[in-house]
């Protein structure tokens, strides 16, 4: 417990958040309607924290 502890002290608390297209997987900047790659709308974001 301790390690996660000290572990959590050196990550920010901030979210990042990760966004890529459905379609083909490639990485997207978060506020991306579309992707750049393939054209698809289908954009998925993940909260990692």
């Amino acid at each position: 417990m301790r390690a996660m502890s000290f572990l959590g002290a050196l990550v920010p608390g901030d979210e990042t958040v990760v966004a890529e297209c459905r379609r083909c997987g490639t990485t997207v900047d978060r506020n991306a309607s579309g992707c750049s790659m393939c054209d698809s709308e289908d954009i998925v974001r993940y909260e990692i924290s």
